[in-house]
Parts: C-alpha cells; sequence; structure tokens
C-alpha cells in the first residue's frame, strides 16, 4: 500500500469539502426552486377555484406533476 504525504491527504480532504459544500448549495437551491414551483401551483389552484386539486397535490407526487405540466410550471 502507498503511503501518502500529508500534503496529497490535505489536498484530496479538501477537494472532498469542495464537493460536499457543491452538494449542499446546489441541493438548497432544488430545494428553493420546488418550493418556488409549488407555491405558484397552489396560486393558480386558489385563483381557479381548485381547492379540492391543491389538496390533492399535495398528497400525490403524479397528480401534482400533472398540474405542473397543465400549469406550464415544469
Amino acid at each position: 500500500m502507498k503511503m501518502k504525504c500529508l500534503t496529497e491527504y490535505d489536498a484530496e480532504r479538501e477537494r472532498e469539502i469542495e464537493r460536499e459544500q457543491y452538494r449542499e448549495v446546489y441541493l438548497a437551491k432544488g430545494i428553493a426552486e420546488g418550493r418556488t414551483e409549488m407555491g405558484s401551483l397552489m396560486i393558480k389552484l386558489k385563483e381557479l377555484g381548485r381547492v379540492d386539486d391543491a389538496f390533492k397535490a399535495a398528497a400525490d407526487s403524479e397528480y401534482r406533476e400533472s398540474l405542473f405540466k397543465e400549469f406550464g410550471l415544469s
């Protein structure tokens, strides 16, 4: 087994930390975008008086996706 010197270990660890930070940032962005889309969908459904559809969309991901497509939100 090849031994790594301390600087190799440090550089490898630094890259690992950067990758984790990158994942966290993009996960947070994805969550924020999802919340925005969901909020937009709920507003549209409320404006159209489709309250039952809003409840169904909150519980059923396939139905929610179909509504996103219907309203051009995805």
